[in-house]
């Protein structure tokens, strides 16, 4: 007799855009890999980081739709994270130039690459806390979805900043720490992402969409993409790099170059079955 008077399941899906995952990701892994670059000395990884978040960037203002739309999104900043996360993006792309132009050592350069390491963290992590927010998707709603997005972000721009250094000839094995940090990234993410599939609260609406991820319609997205092809084949590629043999630096460096595609289509996925699957709780 209840059944009669439910509302099933309301869908967040018909709400995505293919922009929306496609901005987060590149913003995300773009920001990563300017402070993981930054640490370790690489200006090209981070005009490459740099040039990720201007992609991201241009791809959510792209599905604005509208010029006028920009400037309504940045004057919210005080009350809503995606204004913020707008602010930050933009500080991003303008104190990181900067910080690439002044000398590291003086008291100016130092300032501000502390303001853009803060503008790239913030970055890294303000989409999560977008959807975390909203309190009508439980399965968003979770303090897992901005650490998740953080750590995969990081994941991402380790594994690029590997693939930018496969292109100067040398192998995985010449890096030790850096293959260190990136496979510490990967089993860290493959934590989360596992986590992301534990209900932790009892929700219909949290099962259903753990559902749609593991069992549904996005199973192929989430456990294909996410999962084998952004975890488990990166680990592997990586793996391999680096234990083989001295002679092979050519090999070590295209599989690199796989880990790093595969890595970054793994990153998509992820943020995009994962922001498909939420779901509104039924109304009585």
């Amino acid at each position: 007799m209840l059944n009669e008077f439910t509302v099933g399941f309301r869908n967040t899906e018909e709400e995505m855009d293919f922009m929306v995952p496609l901005s987060m990701s590149a913003e995300g892994v773009g920001s990563a890999l300017f402070v993981l670059s930054f640490l370790f000395g690489s200006r090209a990884g981070a005009l490459g980081g740099l040039a990720l978040v201007c992609a991201g960037a241009a791809a959510l203002f792209l599905h604005l739709g509208h010029p006028l739309r920009f400037w309504r999104v940045i004057s919210k900043a005080p009350t809503a994270w995606i204004s913020r996360g707008a602010v930050f993006t933009g500080g991003l792309i303008v104190i990181g130039i900067l910080t690439l132009l002044l000398p590291r050592d003086s008291f100016t350069g130092v300032g501000v690459q502390a303001l853009a390491l803060l503008c790239a963290l913030i970055v890294m992590i303000y989409t999560g806390l977008l959807y975390a927010s909203m309190a009508s998707v439980p399965f968003w709603s979770t303090a897992l979805l901005p650490l998740s997005f953080l750590l995969h972000s990081l994941t991402s721009g380790a594994m690029v900043l590997m693939g930018f250094l496969s292109f100067s000839g040398a192998r995985a094995a010449d890096f030790p720490n850096q293959v260190a940090a990136a496979m510490a990234l990967l089993l860290v993410s493959s934590a989360l992402t596992w986590l992301c599939t534990q209900p932790a609260a009892r929700s219909a609406a949290i099962e259903e969409s753990i559902r749609r991820l593991t069992a549904g319609q996005l199973k192929v997205v989430f456990v294909r993409g996410a999962v084998l092809a952004g975890l488990v084949a990166p680990v592997a590629l990586l793996a391999l790099a680096y234990w083989i043999a001295p002679g092979a630096r050519i090999l070590s460096a295209m599989l690199l170059f796989v880990a790093m595609l595969s890595r970054l289509a793994g990153d998509m996925a992820f943020r995009s079955a994962v922001l498909r699957a939420g779901v509104y709780e039924p109304v009585i």
